[in-house]
C-alpha cells in the first residue's frame, strides 16, 4: 500500500496539470478537423489499425513483406525463448543455490538496479556504435557465452564461489546483453518499416507477441518437466545459440525501409473498416 501511495504521489507531482475543459474541447475539435482534412493519410491509418480488421490486415501485409517478415520472425523467436526460459529461471535459483525467499527478493532488487544503470550509461551507446544488427548479434553471443560459462563453472567451483560468479558476473552480463538485444530489435524493426506505415506494423508486432505469450509458457513448462530447474543454463545456452544463428541468417545485412505498398494498402483497408464502423454507429 505504501509503495502504491508513493507511486501515486510521484505521478501527481511529475505529470503536468491537465488543461481546462474548454481547452480540451478545443483540442478535440482541432484533432477532428485535422482528421477530416487529411482523409486517408497515415495519422488516421494508424488509428484504424487498432481495430480487429485492421490488425489482421496489418499482420497479413507484414508477413508478405519479406524484409519485415524476417525481422518479425526473429522478434517472435526471441519472445518465445525469453518467456519460455523465464519459467525455468526461478526454479534454477532455488534448486541450484538453495536461495531463500528473502535472498530471491534481494536478487530481484539487484537486477532492477542493474537495469537502471545499464540503460542509463551503457545500452544506448553500444547500439549506436555497433549498429542495430551487430549489437543484437553481439548481445546474443554474450548470452550464449555467459550461460555456458555458468554451466561449466558451477560444476567446478564451490557453492559460495559459484553463487558469487552468478550474482556479480553472470547476472550483469546477461542483463546487459538482454537490454542491448531488446533495444537493437526494436530499433531494427522501426528502420525496416516505412514511417507512414508504423501504426500498421506495430499492430502486426502486437499480434505476434501476444501469440508468443500464449505459446511460450507451455513450452517452458514442458522444458522444466523434462530437464528440471538445474539444467536452465544449458537449455538457455542452446536456445540463445539457435536464436543467434537465426538472427545472423534472417536479419537483413543492410537496413532500409521495407516497401510501403502492402503496408499502405493495409492502412487503407483499416481506415475503410473504421469509417464503416463509425457510419454504423451513427
Amino acid at each position: 500500500v505504501a509503495l502504491y501511495a508513493a507511486d501515486a504521489i510521484w505521478i501527481l507531482v511529475m505529470l503536468p496539470p491537465s488543461p481546462p475543459a474548454s481547452g480540451r474541447s478545443h483540442s478535440a475539435a482541432k484533432r477532428t478537423h485535422t482528421h477530416d482534412a487529411e482523409g486517408r493519410r497515415s495519422v488516421e491509418g494508424s488509428h484504424g489499425a487498432e481495430g480487429s480488421h485492421g490488425a489482421l490486415a496489418a499482420l497479413r501485409a507484414a508477413v508478405t513483406d519479406r524484409r519485415l517478415a524476417r525481422v518479425l520472425t526473429v522478434q517472435a523467436a526471441a519472445a518465445v525463448v525469453a518467456r519460455a526460459l523465464g519459467a525455468m529461471s526461478q526454479f534454477y535459483e532455488q534448486e541450484m543455490y538453495t536461495l531463500s525467499d528473502e535472498q530471491l527478493g534481494f536478487l530481484g532488487t539487484w537486477r532492477g538496479v542493474l537495469g537502471i544503470c545499464l540503460q542509463a550509461a551503457f545500452v544506448g551507446t553500444v547500439v549506436r556504435r555497433l549498429g542495430e544488427r551487430r549489437a543484437l548479434l553481439a548481445a546474443l553471443g554474450a548470452k550464449v557465452v555467459a550461460h555456458f560459462a555458468e554451466t561449466l563453472l558451477s560444476r567446478s567451483l564451490s557453492s559460495g564461489a559459484a553463487l558469487a560468479f552468478y550474482v556479480f558476473v553472470a547476472i550483469p552480463v546477461r542483463s546487459a546483453a538482454g537490454y542491448v538485444s531488446t533495444l537493437g530489435m526494436k530499433s531494427l524493426y522501426s528502420q525496416v518499416v516505412p514511417a507512414r506505415s508504423m501504426g500498421t506494423a506495430l499492430a502486426a508486432l502486437d499480434i505476434v507477441q501476444s501469440t508468443c505469450g500464449v505459446v511460450a509458457p507451455a513450452i517452458g513448462g514442458a522444458m522444466l518437466q523434462k530437464l528440471g530447474g538445474k539444467q536452465y543454463t544449458t537449455a538457455a545456452g542452446v536456445a540463445n545459440l539457435c536464436l543467434l544463428l537465426l538472427a545472423a541468417v534472417a536479419l537483413p545485412a543492410e537496413l532500409g525501409a521495407a516497401s510501403s505498398g502492402k503496408l499502405g494498402r493495409a492502412n487503407g483497408a483499416a481506415v475503410e473498416a473504421d469509417a464503416q464502423t463509425k457510419k454504423k454507429g451513427e
